[in-house]
């Protein structure tokens, strides 16, 4: 008997020490409750055009959606503006979403991972930042005509006809001048052109830069937008250069008004130097 319960007291023991202390332990699946907030790519300071990818993980078990936003570096007025539609969904090294940069200046951007919880709590992620360098020269071109067609339809809309079509109303003559800057003169970053535009019932005008070259001559590109006051001895407009390549440019400026045909004005050439 008792060699019985001496058997079954070391089989108790054996089979409790196999329970509670086992030679490996198993391998823990991931914790459902922990959050992941990260960003892949962009990688900070890369260069990006067009339409890019935010790729990177979001998951959070309390999450109701997320969305990516951008401000621009060194802008005192920029204000966080929504990059990407909101998400519900949780990605796990993936696509988060897609930002468009065609409609926004060169420049630096940082960016900025907002997650919206059940809770009164936001978790963010800052990133970046990156580089926006858009084609200039292909959005201007754009612009350019974007810009005419505008003044092609206030001349119609605006303007009452002359009673004589073929003969307009040359008291309205138009009266521009540039002073600054000069021909030949050395110029970067934003550009000022001070001068005097003047015309009894101006409607708008606008400027538009072409590179001069040995080999071609390039077509007109939009330089600044579309300003609709008349200035006497005072800036004019500013053509801001950042982005676009060095050399020498001549500048037109298209001034509308009412009963006057459209007419152009050439300035230049400036030696465009941005590259030190």
């Amino acid at each position: 008997m008792i060699a019985y319960f001496l058997f079954v007291f070391m089989g108790l023991t054996w089979l409790l020490a196999t329970v509670s202390a086992p030679d490996s332990a198993p391998t823990a699946p991931a914790n459902p409750k922990v959050s992941i907030y990260e960003i892949t790519s962009p990688v900070p300071y890369q260069v990006v055009t067009d339409q890019v990818d935010i790729i990177g993980s979001v998951n959070s078990p309390d999450m109701t959606n997320y969305f990516v936003e951008y401000y621009r570096v060194l802008d005192d007025g920029a204000h966080w503006l929504p990059a990407t539609l909101p998400r519900i969904e949780p990605v796990i090294d993936d696509r988060l979403g897609n930002f468009n940069t065609t409609f926004l200046p060169d420049g630096e951007y940082d960016m900025r991972l907002v997650v919206l919880t059940g809770s009164d709590t936001m978790p963010t992620l800052t990133f970046g930042p990156i580089v926006v360098r858009n084609s200039p020269m292909a959005a201007a071109t754009k612009a350019a005509e974007v810009a005419r067609r505008a003044a092609r339809q206030a001349t119609a809309e605006y303007c009452e006809p002359p009673a004589d079509a073929n003969k307009m109303d040359r008291a309205s003559e138009i009266s521009v001048s540039i002073e600054a800057p000069l021909p030949n003169q050395i110029v970067s970053g934003s550009v000022e052109f001070i001068g005097t535009v003047s015309a009894p019932e101006p409607l708008g005008y606008f400027f538009e830069s072409r590179r001069v070259s040995a080999a071609q001559q390039d077509k007109w590109h939009l330089a600044t937008l579309w300003a609709g006051k008349a200035v006497e001895s005072d800036r004019v407009e500013t053509w801001h250069t950042q982005g676009i390549s060095d050399g020498d440019y001549m500048l037109r400026l298209t001034v509308i008004a009412c009963k006057v045909p459209a007419q152009h004005f050439l300035f230049g050439p400036f030696k465009l130097r941005n590259s030190r």
